[in-house]
């Protein structure tokens, strides 16, 4: 019965570590967002104040760079949900 209690134990923490992991995540998606959101508001402003409308000169201030760090960010998202959702089901 206390292997019982100690392999519960374990996956109680698996699965809430899981948990910790996702919501920081999500944590960090949504900061990459208002950092995209702000820098996009930033990159319009300075292109308006100086004529610039070349969408070759806002590849050269990272945006293509923010946005793969966001798909990456939602894939490591997905693999712990996934992970989270398999420790939930089972049970030891």
């Amino acid at each position: 019965m206390r292997d019982r209690h100690g392999l519960l134990r374990l996956h109680r923490f698996r699965t809430e570590e899981c948990r910790r992991q996702v919501a920081d995540i999500e944590m960090m998606v949504a900061d990459l967002m208002r950092k995209y959101d702000e820098l996009d508001a930033h990159v319009k402003y300075e292109e308006g104040r100086n004529g610039i409308t070349d969408p070759a000169k806002r590849e050269a201030i990272g945006e293509d760079r923010i946005t793969l760090y966001q798909r990456h960010a939602r894939g490591e998202l997905c693999q712990t949900e996934k992970s989270r959702t398999h420790h939930e089901r089972e049970p030891p």
